[in-house]
């Protein structure tokens, strides 16, 4: 994937199209589960927004460096400048699909411009990191398993051995992590 420099987009974490890739690419490949715990680790554990609509994330960072060009707003101090304005930290721009992204400083040299979706704006959806861990190695596994129905102990079972998290007492409980599988099996974000 080629993320447009300077920009920052943890992509596991925010792109609803490169998490589907991801979990095919765990899924076709037949690899370990064990693997995915580093990325795991990069989704952190609060709540986050995931864009999805259909702008791939190559897409999306050559929109915004775009956007940032013409303003003038692409060196690093011409950015720091803007995005600290006001003390507030932080910038919002809407692109082309109409949905609405973050635009922080980031921590790296290179990666200055950091993004991810704004709260509740379009072509998104809010989401715990225990939901979006469990919905993704629970979807890899029931993908490998060719199971067509949900199965609550394989789900509490991988949430036991890759995340410590607490088993789940029932799945309509969990309709935060139904939802997000069926986004997964869907055609959203592709």
């Amino acid at each position: 994937m080629n993320i447009a420099n300077p920009i920052k987009f943890n992509c596991i974490k925010h792109h609803l199209g490169f998490i589907k890739e991801r979990v095919n690419f765990y899924t076709d490949r037949n690899i370990s589960l064990d693997n995915l715990k580093v990325e795991m680790l990069t989704i952190g554990g609060s709540q986050m927004d995931i864009y999805t609509g259909g702008k791939s994330a190559a897409d999306i960072s050559l929109e915004i460096k775009n956007n940032l060009k013409d303003k003038d707003l692409l060196s690093y101090n011409n950015y720091f400048s803007w995005i600290t304005k006001g003390n507030i930290g932080y910038k919002l721009i809407i692109l082309s699909d109409n949905s609405i992204w973050t635009l922080r400083l980031g921590g790296e040299e290179e990666r200055y411009v950091h993004i991810h979706p704004a709260r509740n704006s379009i072509n998104s959806m809010r989401v715990k990191a225990v939901t979006l861990k469990t919905a993704i190695i629970y979807y890899i596994e029931k993908k490998r398993r060719y199971l067509e129905n949900d199965s609550l102990k394989l789900m509490n079972d991988l949430r036991g051995k890759y995340l410590n998290e607490p088993p789940l007492k029932s799945l309509k409980k969990s309709a935060g992590i139904s939802k997000l599988i069926k986004l997964l099996e869907s055609k959203a974000g592709v």
